[in-house]
Parts: structure tokens; C-alpha cells; sequence
């Protein structure tokens, strides 16, 4: 298994007064990704061990994630509020070498987020907060070889 990656980011504060501030920034992410599968099986009058059910399996994978972002926070009495959205620029390819099976994928995604906190007291405040979430899959997830297991 071989994986290479590779994070830059860069993040911006803008503070309007005491309550009010906006933020930016940007993510890019790399990943460079092999994985080697390889399943032989020793035969004896060869005295050679080779993948004679042809379960062996090498994927290559990457994948570049562009993301930006910008939030708003503010206050208006008692209650703290922030309102947010980030963009997702994503773009992956994959190839199985042992089959020559490609897949490609390219997509943009945008994930609201908003939450509103109100204070109880200095010790303890109630927050409420809505997002919208990514789950990226493993390796093991993306690679369309199938596994035979006996």
C-alpha cells in the first residue's frame, strides 16, 4: 500500500466590532493512493508460487478536494448566532491495473451550516446547530475488485 498526501489551507478572520466577524478560507487536498492485493498459491511441480485464481488486485487512486468557505457571526441580545456555507470542488479517478477498469468522478457539493447559542448563565449556555456532513469512503470501499474469500 502506498499513499501519498498533500494538505495546503489557508483561513481569514475579519472582526467588525465586539459581536460581528466574518470568516474565510480555503483547503486543498491531495491523495495519492495504491493498493497491491496479491493472493498466490504455491504449485508444486513448478515449484513457483502464482495467482492461479486470478484474485490479485492492484488499484491506483486520486483524488483533489478544492473546498472554500465563509461564515457570518453576530449577536442580537442573548443569543449568539453564525450562518456558514462551504463548497466542495471534488475530483477523483481510479484504475484497477490487473482488469484495466476505470472510474472517474467529478462533482461540487455545498454544505450549509448555521448555529444559535443562547446563555444561560457565565458557566453554561443551550446551542442549537444544523450542518450538512461528508462522509468519504475507504479505500477498500472505492476499489471495485471483488474480494473472494474461501
Amino acid at each position: 500500500m502506498h499513499t501519498e498526501l498533500f494538505i495546503v489551507s489557508s483561513d481569514f478572520v475579519y472582526p467588525v466590532d465586539q459581536s460581528r466577524k466574518y470568516e474565510a478560507g480555503y483547503k486543498l487536498t491531495y491523495r495519492d493512493r495504491m493498493t497491491d492485493y496479491t493472493t498466490e498459491t504455491y504449485v508444486y511441480n513448478q515449484q513457483v508460487f502464482r495467482d492461479t485464481g486470478s484474485y490479485s488486485n492492484k488499484f491506483n487512486y486520486l483524488e483533489s478536494v478544492l473546498a472554500g468557505y465563509v461564515t457570518f457571526t453576530d449577536k442580537i441580545g442573548v443569543f449568539n448566532y453564525k450562518l456558514g456555507v462551504r463548497a466542495e470542488q471534488t475530483n477523483a479517478r481510479g484504475e484497477v491495473e490487473t482488469t484495466g477498469q476505470k472510474l472517474k468522478h467529478q462533482y461540487t457539493d455545498l454544505f450549509p451550516t448555521g448555529n444559535i447559542a443562547y446563555k444561560v448563565n457565565p458557566m453554561t449556555q443551550v446551542v442549537l446547530s444544523v450542518s450538512r456532513r461528508i462522509t468519504r469512503p475507504q479505500m477498500a470501499e472505492i476499489n471495485p475488485f471483488l474480494k473472494v474469500y474461501s
